[in-house]
C-alpha cells in the first residue's frame, strides 16, 4: 500500500473553481431551454402554473415528489406528527386503536406498495421463526412489525430481529447528542424539500427529456446540465424520502438503515 497524502489546497481550489464554472456555465444552458420551452404545447401536461405571483411554473412531471411533497404535503405533516404523539400517548395510557375511511388519489400507490414491503417483511419473520424456533415469536410481534406506519409503504426494511430487538428495550436511553442529530436529520430535509420545490420552478429536468424534438435542439451545455442535474435529482429524491422516515424511526428509539450516500 502507497503512502495517502492529501491533495495541495491550491490543486483542490482549482479543481473546485473549473467544476463550479462548468456547472454554472452548464446551469445557464439549462434555464435558458427551460424558459424557451415553457410555452410548448409537448409541455403542457407537466409544466403546471407555480408560483403565480411571479408569473413562474413548475415541472410536475414526477409524480411521486409532487403528490407527496406538493398535494399531500399537509397530510403527511399531520399523519407523521400523529404518528409521533399517538407513539408518546401510548407509552403512558392503554393502547388504543382506529381507523381510516375514504378513498384518495394515491390509494393505489399506498396500497401495491404496502402489500409489496409486507411480503419482504413476512418473510424475514417467517425465516427468523425458522432460525430461533426457541424465542416463539407471536402474532402481535408480526403485526408490530409489519404495520409500523412509517416503514409500511415505502420502506426502508429492517429485518426482522433488529426491529424486534429495537422495539423490545424496556427503557430505551437516547445517545449523547441524539436528538440534536434528529433535528439537524429533520432540518436537512425541510431544506432539501424547499430546494427541489425552487429547482422544479426554473430547470424542468424531468419534462424536456419528454420532448426529443426540442431535446435535439439543445446545445451541448444544456444537455450537460439536464443529464447531471436529473442524476443529482434521483439522489435527492431518495435521500429525502429516507431522510423524513428515518427521522420519525429515530423519535420511536429505532435505529433504521441510513439513506444512500
Amino acid at each position: 500500500m502507497g503512502i495517502k497524502t492529501a491533495l495541495p489546497a491550491a490543486e483542490l481550489g482549482l479543481y473546485s473553481l473549473v467544476l463550479s464554472g462548468a456547472l454554472a456555465y452548464a446551469g445557464r444552458g439549462l434555464l435558458e431551454a427551460s424558459q424557451d420551452g415553457a410555452h410548448r404545447k409537448a409541455f403542457r401536461e407537466s409544466v403546471r402554473p407555480g408560483w403565480e405571483y411571479i408569473g413562474r411554473k413548475m415541472d410536475v412531471a414526477d409524480f411521486e415528489w409532487v403528490m407527496w411533497f406538493t398535494s399531500f404535503r399537509n397530510v403527511i405533516i399531520f399523519a407523521l406528527s400523529g404518528h409521533v404523539l399517538f407513539a408518546k400517548l401510548c407509552t403512558m395510557v392503554a393502547p388504543q386503536s382506529g381507523f381510516v375511511t375514504g378513498t384518495f388519489d394515491l390509494q393505489e400507490v399506498l396500497f401495491h406498495g404496502g402489500s409489496s414491503f409486507t411480503v419482504l417483511r413476512c418473510t424475514s419473520f417467517a425465516l427468523e421463526s425458522c432460525a430461533h424456533p426457541d424465542r416463539h415469536y407471536s402474532l402481535a410481534d408480526l403485526l408490530k412489525y409489519n404495520f409500523y406506519l412509517p416503514f409500511f409503504f415505502f420502506g426502508p426494511i429492517m429485518t426482522f430481529d433488529r426491529f424486534h430487538a429495537q422495539v423490545s428495550q424496556v427503557e430505551p436511553v437516547r445517545r449523547k447528542g441524539e436528538l440534536w442529530h434528529i433535528r439537524a436529520q429533520a432540518g436537512l430535509s425541510v431544506v432539501a424539500i424547499m430546494a427541489v420545490d425552487i429547482f422544479f420552478h426554473f430547470f424542468y429536468i424531468l419534462t424536456i427529456p419528454s420532448d426529443l424534438k426540442f431535446a435535439n435542439r439543445l446545445p451541448d451545455s444544456a444537455l450537460a446540465g439536464l443529464a447531471y442535474s436529473n442524476l443529482v435529482y434521483d439522489w435527492v429524491k431518495a435521500a429525502v424520502l429516507f431522510g423524513v422516515v428515518n427521522t420519525v424511526a429515530c423519535l420511536d428509539h429505532l435505529d433504521p438503515p441510513q439513506p444512500p450516500k
